[in-house]
């Protein structure tokens, strides 16, 4: 890893350990996959670490949340170029997505 600032990972109310990461989908969402990346060494230790969610906040209103497990079901490995590491990628369409209204919003 590369050890720059990827994600939070946290423990919600309920006991779920989350990981949770702010996305930019003109800069991250691959259209090869039709879904989102997470690399691999990351994703290694939150299994590690006994995490079970991950949820990526896409832009200011949109989130998409999906298990470690289908992750580790439904997820393809690759390394999209030789100057990138390699990443596990699940497509959106099988992830939870919700939006925040403007009144639930902090910005």
């Amino acid at each position: 890893m590369n050890h720059k600032l990827i994600g939070d990972m946290t423990k919600l109310a309920n006991g779920t350990k989350s990981y949770i990461s702010h996305r930019k989908r003109s800069e991250h969402f691959c259209r090869r996959y039709e879904g989102w990346g997470i690399a691999v060494d990351v994703f290694n230790e939150l299994v590690k670490n006994g995490f079970t969610q991950i949820v990526l906040r896409v832009g200011l209103y949109e989130t998409l949340t999906s298990s470690i497990e289908l992750w580790q079901k439904q997820g393809v490995k690759d390394t999209l170029r030789e100057d990138y590491e390699e990443q596990i990628f699940l497509p959106e369409k099988l992830m939870k997505k919700s939006y925040l209204n403007m009144t639930q919003s902090s910005y």
